[in-house]
């Protein structure tokens, strides 16, 4: 159940997020902050160390995925079919190492969990100023 929950809600993070963007312009802030919150529950689960990294990389997988989706008007305004690959090329892993940042700490002890987003948010920010200092 709890596996479930995680992916439904990495998948539709997008969607919730976009108006909240608008409204507070920085997604490495926003986006980190709402995986935390989405793996909080996987966290406190007793599931497996294994079982929980592999469903933490399949969140960011599929945030990745519906993210692109959602940004496929602008993907095809900037430059067609190889925009959309080179977003998912650079976006897939991003968004599944996040994930896996905010878990790992956890799994030692589960206050350690807020290490892991600090280090995502400054991961995540430092890749959009890569990519605005590179498009």
């Amino acid at each position: 159940m709890i596996e479930a929950q995680t992916l439904l809600l990495s998948l539709f993070a997008p969607y919730i997020l976009w108006p909240i963007e608008i409204l507070f312009p920085r997604p490495q802030i926003v986006e980190e902050l709402f995986k935390f919150l989405i793996l909080l529950p996987l966290v406190r689960s007793d599931l497996k160390p294994g079982r929980k990294i592999v469903i933490a990389l399949l969140a960011g997988l599929g945030f990745a995925l519906t993210e692109s989706v959602f940004y496929l008007y602008k993907i095809f305004l900037a430059g067609g079919f190889s925009s959309l690959i080179e977003r998912l090329l650079l976006t897939i892993p991003l968004h599944m190492f996040t994930y896996f940042l905010i878990l790992i700490p956890s799994l030692y002890k589960k206050k350690l969990m807020l290490l892991g987003l600090v280090a995502a948010i400054v991961v995540h920010y430092y890749f959009n100023l890569y990519i605005a200092l590179r498009f």
